[in-house]
């Protein structure tokens, strides 16, 4: 009877065993199931911080976009106030700068640029209401060139053709601004 009660004791061990491995098998699934879905979500999460990184991006160069168009409007009519000359090339150099800026900013809204981390635009409703914006952006471009040119042939900054440049310049500002507030 000893045997028989051993014999039994034996088998009920290995049972037990065979349970808790059985158990341990399924605790460590559970636990490989629950880190892959935390690596998952955490991945998930990771992506959407991105796009929203860049978003962030994207409406900061377009406020500047607008706060830029202020600017060289603003500097251009200071240089048409400005009768030192040292005070006219500090103004000059500010306009080819903000004019550099914002041209490149334009650009970078549009077609994407690594140096301001802003990517390509692929919204076609976005790429449409640029295409609304451009004559305003282009008619204020080519009107601050034409002021730059004048400047640096060394012609008389208050001659005939300044009265008209400034003139293209109001009249594209606000509405360069109102169209801006749509993309």
């Amino acid at each position: 009877m000893i045997q028989k009660g051993m014999t039994a004791n034996k088998h009920q061990k290995s049972l037990d065993t065979e349970t808790f491995l059985r158990i341990r098998k399924w605790y460590l699934l559970a636990l490989a199931g629950i880190a892959l879905t935390i690596i998952i979500a955490q991945i998930l999460i990771q992506r959407h911080l991105n796009s929203q990184l860049d978003d962030s991006r994207v409406i900061n160069v377009a406020g500047r976009q607008r706060a830029f168009s202020q600017k060289l409007v603003k500097e251009v009519l200071l240089l048409k106030e400005t009768e030192n000359k040292e005070d006219n090339a500090q103004l000059v150099s500010e306009i080819r700068n903000t004019l550099v800026v914002w041209i490149a900013s334009h650009n970078g809204l549009q077609l994407g640029d690594t140096s301001l981390n802003l990517p390509v635009e692929g919204d076609t409703e976005i790429l449409s209401l640029f295409k609304n914006i451009e004559p305003h952006h282009s008619d204020m471009v080519e009107a601050v060139a034409s002021i730059l040119k004048a400047v640096s042939d060394e012609n008389n900054i208050l001659g005939e053709n300044l009265p008209t440049q400034i003139s293209i310049l109001l009249n594209n500002e606000r509405p360069f601004l109102q169209l801006m507030d749509w993309t």
